[in-house]
């Protein structure tokens, strides 16, 4: 019988030994004189012990993995609780560094005397380092490695607070890059990554020590600036710097291009004393930049600020607007020059009065229709209100002239805008050769294939097509190899000095020799005297559009004009 109790007691000493070994977590049993009663392999393996060397039997050696201000605290706690819990940082053996969960509880006889402590180790190495991936992936920008937006705003509002208790200052510079998009959508993906980390590299040449640099997604970047680094005048000098380096030409591969960037600036206290603000108005400033051209830098202004309000107030006037159909139109006459006689007209659009208690031209409200996307259903108002007017205007004997609808590049998007152009047509029984689309040159030239394909089917469907502004965007006479065009208008910027400039001149010349070359006829834009026109007869231009003959007027004026002609045609 006490064989068996022996034998019992062995086997659950050896179960416990062999639990205690096998165990994943360090264990280390050390008397209360802090010699080494037992360690299991884990221990040996998280201090970072070879297979063939065995751990020393004085706590103490053990301790010195840890450091010496974490060995005082623990024993101080020790001496205090006789517990000790906590996660530290260890450097192994082999130099390593890792990070462990430290618990040291104290085992007491039956009298409450410490008689051994019992030591447990859990490896958080592994842990810490998915810890710090994850804090990697939160705060820093997966393609360049830089500090993403919520560190820099993080960082934005600690510098803003810091400036308000010592009375510093700090700088906010938004950068975006001009063209990037074009880049990306011309190139792909793959080599717009490339070319955000070629430039990125380069702003960081200008980053110091007290600086903070990051991306805040796409081809935006911000710049903090601290201290006397944060003064107006040198950070006009860190932005001059930045603007000559990014303008240089980026070399990838065997190609060369050009970026540049447009650079929006706002100080702190001066302009905001708060992150939201300062962020707003850097924005508000690197978009007037971008509106005056881009590659330039722009201080915040209060301007600045009104101009945004004011936009910002034409936009939501839009938004009403387009609901309540408080749009009409006006239609300016195009004249043939040999005959002197109405050909055509171009449909305008306007706000109607009462919309905005100003004024409000449509060179200001157009591009902030097409920038917010408005342009799409505004143009719907103005083909379906183009199509009932003229339609009216057929009714009382008007024929052989010709609708012109502006199309934006917005909405060359417009997937169902070929279907909504021929039930326009359906409903105010206007044949498809009546209407002519004016599409800028520059639209035209930057078009993705579904817009190619929706000019074509506007072709195909009987439909004109005239470039519109022809000289003032690429100038490239591939749109008459990729297009089936009808006219071609020459803006007003080459005809307002046509009598006196040689190089007007010569442009508009050359363009009218083409144009009759290539089987097309010529419109001039903008023609307000009798000096233009009579260069313009000289030159052989077809056709001419301006104050000159008749402003953008009201439809019932035009109408008179058109029915006057009509009188004194059969007269």
């Amino acid at each position: 019988m006490e064989d068996e109790r022996e034998s019992s007691l062995r086997l659950r000493v050896e179960v416990l030994k062999r639990v205690f070994d096998e165990a994943t977590e360090g264990m280390l049993i050390v008397s209360y004189d802090h010699s080494i009663y037992y360690y299991n392999k884990a221990f040996k393996k998280i201090l970072g012990f070879p297979e063939d060397r065995e751990p020393g039997f004085l706590l103490e050696e053990y301790l010195e993995f840890l450091g010496p201000k974490q060995t005082k605290m623990i024993r101080e706690r020790l001496d205090q609780t006789g517990t000790f819990r906590g996660e530290l940082p260890i450097r192994r053996l082999d130099g390593s560094e890792g990070y462990i969960l430290l618990t040291i509880e104290t085992i007491v006889d039956e009298k409450g005397n410490g008689t051994y402590r019992f030591v447990n180790c859990t490896d958080l190495s592994e842990l810490k380092q998915m810890e710090e991936s994850l804090e990697r992936s939160i705060l820093q920008d997966a393609l360049t490695g830089l500090p993403n937006r919520l560190m820099l705003l993080n960082t934005l509002e600690e510098s803003i607070e810091r400036s308000r208790k010592t009375g510093g200052r700090c700088a906010l510079i938004s950068i975006d890059l001009d063209q990037f998009k074009q880049i990306n959508d011309t190139l792909g993906h793959r080599f717009g990554d490339q070319v955000i980390v070629a430039l990125a590299e380069r702003i960081e040449d200008h980053i110091r020590e007290s600086d903070l640099f990051g991306r805040i997604g796409g081809d935006e970047f911000l710049i903090i600036l601290q201290g006397p680094r944060a003064e107006a005048e040198k950070v006009m000098n860190t932005v001059d710097a930045l603007q000559e380096d990014l303008s240089r030409p980026l070399i990838l591969g065997e190609r060369e291009y050009s970026v540049g960037a447009s650079i929006g600036i706002a100080l702190c206290p001066d302009d905001a004393a708060n992150a939201a603000d300062l962020l707003k108005y850097a924005d508000m400033a690197l978009f007037r930049a971008k509106e005056l051209g881009g590659k330039r830098s722009q201080f915040y202004s209060e301007e600045i600020n009104a101009s945004f309000l004011r936009r910002f107030e034409i936009e939501h006037a839009l938004s009403r607007a387009i609901q309540g159909r408080n749009f009409h139109l006006v239609f300016q006459p195009q004249y043939d020059l040999a005959s002197a006689r109405i050909i055509g007209v171009e449909a305008l659009v306007r706000f109607d009065e009462g919309v905005l208690p100003y004024r409000v031209s449509p060179a200001e409200f157009i591009p902030i229709a097409e920038s917010v996307g408005l342009i799409v259903p505004i143009g719907r108002i103005v083909l379906e209100e183009s199509c009932r007017i003229f339609r009216d205007w057929k009714a009382q004997g008007i024929g052989g002239v010709q609708l012109s609808v502006n199309l934006s590049r917005k909405q060359l998007g417009d997937e169902t805008f070929v279907s909504f152009v021929r039930e326009c047509l359906e409903r105010y029984a206007i044949a498809s050769h009546e209407v002519e689309f004016e599409i800028t040159e520059t639209a035209l030239m930057t078009t993705d294939s579904n817009a190619r394909e929706l000019i074509h089917s506007l072709r195909s469907m009987g439909c004109r097509i005239a470039v519109d502004d022809f000289g003032t965007g690429y100038s490239n006479l591939g749109v008459f190899k990729e297009f089936t065009v009808d006219r071609i208008k020459i803006d007003r910027s080459f005809i307002t000095d046509l009598p006196d400039s040689e190089t007007d001149r010569a442009i508009v010349g050359a363009t009218i020799v083409m144009a009759k070359v290539l089987g097309l006829r010529v419109v001039a834009e903008g023609v307000e005297s009798d000096d233009q026109l009579g260069v313009l007869r000289i030159l052989g231009c077809d056709e001419t559009q301006g104050n000159y003959f008749m402003a953008a007027s009201d439809p019932d004026d035009v109408l008179d004009v058109l029915l006057k002609e009509r009188r004194i045609g059969k007269s």
